[in-house]
């Protein structure tokens, strides 16, 4: 049997939940906090700035632009990408189809060809008896219009 190991003091070692937490705390919620305040500091800082009758307005309003643009181009990349792959994909799809189609309007060709033998099939019994009294009656009348004559 194994020696069970024990833990001399469990307050040194972590427990995992207690470690997931502080790493959240640490690589998510630290750096969205920090970036959130930074971002709120440029903002007021420039609409104070742009306020004031000061030259220095005129001056942060280029990077004021810059700061507003970069994160609009940057969410912009993203549907742009979709819409480069979804043409890509599209194009493979198109020259694809033609060969797809042929095939596809084969098995209808094929399909069209076997519900027509079978609905002939299905009603030639019907049509030669039609036929043939068809036939008989023509055959009667004129023999009966032949015997009137003469």
């Amino acid at each position: 049997m194994h020696a069970k190991k024990d833990n001399p003091n469990p307050s040194i070692y972590p427990r995992p939940l207690q470690e997931h937490r502080k790493q959240v705390i640490e690589q998510i919620w630290l750096p969205l906090a920090g970036a959130i305040l930074v971002a709120l500091a440029i903002f007021t800082i420039s609409i104070i700035v742009t306020t004031d009758d000061s030259l220095t307005g005129i001056k942060i309003a280029g990077a004021a632009e810059i700061i507003l643009i970069i994160p609009t181009m940057l969410c912009s990349i993203i549907p742009l990408a979709l819409l480069i792959g979804c043409t890509i994909l599209f194009k493979k799809i198109l020259y694809k189809t033609p060969t797809l189609a042929l095939r596809v309007q084969l098995a209808f060709y094929r399909l069209q060809h076997l519900i027509y033998s079978l609905s002939d099939k299905s009603v030639r019994p019907i049509i030669t008896y039609e036929s043939r009294w068809a036939g008989l009656k023509q055959l009667l009348k004129s023999v009966t219009n032949f015997l009137q004559i003469h």
